[in-house]
């Protein structure tokens, strides 16, 4: 919704925010401009961030094993530590973050086993810092004692001056964030993304029970298995570093010590590309074994198997029916594009979302409001600025949760002359509440399998 917002002419932290960096709704929007009603662009753009992400990790691995095949084989690790369903289940804002992870790990292995140094990595260390502040600080706070530790090695293994390493990083984070603090500085909103940006995030993560939050994602299931691939693959690393061993451990620790911090298991995906490591110790423990053409392409092909596989299975239980296997055209999925139908009876809707929910990509809707969607840890204030959106008219369309809770929501709206559409006993148990009058008529929303797997856009949007 960011990106579409930022198309069609809003201004970034002051018509619309969502605590994210304005790269990652740059990417955003490059997706609806591909694919205007429906995430299709964005999904072929995760696919491109993921393929960069393997790449490097792959070259990282022949940096190690000397072998392109072995490498392969070592490279699906990382595949397996990101892709598996019980963290990954989405696309998120780590899926475009991955690739600069992964260059840092490159740069990394390039001058530490190969004492090797040039112009691209140190401009490419530069690029991933600035891209990653852009798009998720945190990762950027995460990343930096790897960064620290590439730039000591290139300065003592590989002869780089300090002065050379700190122009090659400042030409790379200027490249970056120069477009940015330009376009800002011309729409008047520098002072605002600052602020937005930095502050008020910092704010709002700090009012949602850090402590619990982050206990309750180490202690579940998938944080159980996240924890696993970190120990694995921290001491695959310190195992096979020439030097500087006790600086990688502590590297690793802080890399996941300030990842856990108020997580969520899909945050943990951006520590993927270290399981390289992992892959390259178990390849290379094996390395007569896994050089054979036949082996390393099974290989492959059994770990594709398995992700596609998992995610299928995981995401059909996930839902209140089965549907289809394969399309996922299930329950979830008719309320939803109930949900839009209704939406695109106005033409350039306006909407506020105080639920997880997205409606409006279909149909077109642009935020409404500045918090037109409710964040983790929002403030009485944020929330505020929703009803008031509401109420005073600059909103059409708002979807609210069924919860007890909500209710005083529902009704002051429903006060100021707006219409109630109740979905609460659908799958995702929402309201839409709507300022005009709507047509319902939920059958003629049904999309059929294969309009749902090509994601088209349903007839009764255009």
């Amino acid at each position: 919704m960011c990106g579409k917002a930022w198309v069609n002419g809003l201004v970034p932290y002051v018509d619309f925010t969502d605590s994210k960096g304005p790269l990652l709704w740059a990417v955003y929007a490059l997706g609806y401009v591909i694919s205007p009603y429906s995430y299709l662009g964005v999904f072929w753009l995760s696919c491109l961030a993921w393929t960069v992400t393997l790449l490097l990790a792959w070259r990282s691995a022949v940096v190690l094993l000397e072998n392109e095949r072995s490498a392969f084989v070592a490279m699906t690790a990382v595949a397996l530590a990101g892709l598996l369903p019980h963290v990954h289940n989405e696309t998120r804002c780590e899926d475009f973050a991955m690739p600069f992870v992964a260059f840092v790990v490159y740069a990394l292995c390039c001058a530490m086993w190969r004492r090797e140094w040039s112009w691209t990595l140190g401009v490419g260390i530069g690029v991933s810092v600035a891209a990653t502040a852009l798009m998720k600080y945190n990762i950027t706070v995460m990343l930096m004692p790897f960064v620290l530790l590439a730039w000591v090695t290139a300065w003592r293994r590989c002869g780089e001056t300090v002065s050379r390493l700190c122009m090659q990083g400042a030409v790379g984070a200027l490249a970056v964030a120069l477009p940015f603090f330009v376009c800002f500085m011309i729409e008047g909103n520098l002072l605002a993304f600052v602020n937005e940006y930095l502050f008020v995030t910092l704010h709002t993560t700090g009012n949602t029970g850090v402590v619990d939050n982050t206990l309750r994602s180490l202690l579940s299931p998938a944080g159980v298995c996240v924890v696993g691939v970190f120990v694995v693959s921290a001491w695959a690393m310190v195992r096979l570093m020439p030097c500087y061993k006790k600086a990688a451990l502590v590297c690793n620790v802080l890399f996941f010590a300030v990842c856990a911090i108020n997580s969520r298991s899909y945050y943990f995906t951006i520590y993927s590309p270290f399981a390289v490591f992992a892959g390259v110790a178990l390849v290379g423990a094996y390395s007569v074994f896994f050089t054979r053409r036949r082996v390393a392409l099974l290989s492959v092909l059994t770990v594709a198997a398995l992700l596609v596989g998992s995610n299928l299975y995981s995401h059909d239980l996930r839902n209140v029916d089965n549907g289809d296997f394969f399309t996922q055209n299930n329950a979830i999925r008719r309320e939803f594009y109930a949900m839009e139908c209704m939406v695109a009876q106005v033409p350039e809707a306006r909407m506020v979302c105080m639920t997880g929910a997205n409606v409006g990509v279909c149909s077109g809707a642009l935020p409404a409001c500045k918090y037109w969607a409710t964040q983790w840890g929002s403030t009485s204030e944020m929330d505020r600025q929703q009803i008031d959106a509401c109420v005073s008219g600059r909103a059409d369309f708002a979807v609210v949760p069924s919860a007890p809770e909500c209710r005083h929501i529902v009704d002051e709206i429903k006060r100021a002359g707006w219409h109630v559409y109740d979905f609460s006993d659908g799958p995702m148990s929402y309201i839409l509440m709507s300022r005009k009058l709507l047509d319902v008529r939920r059958d003629a929303c049904r999309m059929s399998n294969v309009d749902v797997l090509l994601k088209r856009r349903p007839q009764f949007c255009r």
